[in-house]
């Protein structure tokens, strides 16, 4: 039996592009995130935009005692994107290095500090195939069985990038179609 690895959507996390998105990131914003399973909250932490990076503040709760209150400044550092601009990253504490999500364990830390892995990474390549293409179809308006045509170019889209998904959306076809066809197959050349 191989050994259990937690999956990263076992735990809370922080997106630091999320964050971004919700909040203006100027020095001295600050909030909240919380987490619900249904109606109760099950997990919430405090954050501060900071000259030198985001703040996190929260409480663990321990086994003995009062519940051990934790502040850490999650450094960011910034890298060139193709055609100017800056991408913004967070610098782990645990192992310094960049990062975009943050987890929660016993501490914040990255998805390598956890030894975590993606939901995804536990598929086989015909369902990782699959999947990959019902994101496509999702992009260009589709839901619904990729069995379905592929759908028409997007007004607006470049036809580069179109054919572009046209092309992973047919070898994410062909590794579905190998999958489950190939026991099938091969149960067939077992025969002769």
């Amino acid at each position: 039996m191989g050994l259990l690895v937690d999956k990263c959507e076992d735990f809370h996390s922080i997106d630091l592009a999320w964050l971004c998105r919700q909040c203006p990131m100027t020095v001295g914003y600050s909030g909240s995130i919380r987490w619900s399973r249904g109606d109760a909250e099950v997990g919430s932490v405090g954050y501060r935009i900071e000259p030198g990076g985001l703040r996190l503040h929260y409480t663990i709760p321990r086994h003995e005692g009062d519940p051990l209150t934790i502040s850490e400044l999650f450094a960011f550092v910034s890298t060139p994107v193709a055609f100017g601009g800056q991408r913004r990253w967070l610098i782990c504490i645990g192992c310094q290095r960049r990062c975009r999500v943050l987890f929660g364990g016993a501490r914040f830390r990255c998805r390598l500090c956890y030894g975590l892995k993606y939901e995804s990474q536990y598929e086989p390549a015909y369902a990782r195939g699959a999947s990959r293409c019902h994101k496509i179809r999702k992009r260009l308006g589709q839901v619904g069985s990729i069995e379905l045509p592929f759908p028409e170019k997007p007004k607006g889209m470049h036809r580069r990038t179109y054919r572009r998904l046209e092309a992973a959306d047919a070898q994410g076809q062909n590794l579905w179609a190998a999958g489950i066809m190939g026991p099938w197959l091969g149960d067939l050349l077992d025969d002769d």
